[in-house]
């Protein structure tokens, strides 16, 4: 079975990489000599959309700025969580359990 792709489809799907790699590569750098982390988990799923398909509704400003808005405070509290249990498990000498999350 032969896959055929045409001039402007694989074009497209070029051009949609390279842009993503800049921007991962710029904000990585730009974080690699400031002070915060600017990269985060599902910043690389946000670049495919962005880049590849920026005429989804997933790609829409809207979708995009409150998917992280939602994903930031529970990703903060996850954090918080796993390290209260490790403070709680320092201190009280118990062994320390794996958290799992579901949402």
């Amino acid at each position: 079975m032969k896959i055929m792709i045409d001039a402007q489809t694989l074009k497209h799907a070029l051009f949609a990489g390279m842009k993503g790699f800049i921007a991962i590569l710029l904000l990585a750098s730009a974080s690699e000599f400031g002070a915060a982390a600017l990269i985060m988990a599902p910043f690389g799923a946000t670049c495919v959309l962005l880049f590849a398909l920026p005429e989804a509704p997933l790609s829409q400003a809207p979708n995009v700025i409150g998917g992280h808005v939602l994903y930031a405070p529970v990703a903060s509290g996850a954090i918080l969580l796993v390290l209260l249990a490790t403070l709680y498990h320092r201190a009280t000498g118990k062994f320390s359990y794996s958290i799992k999350l579901k949402i």
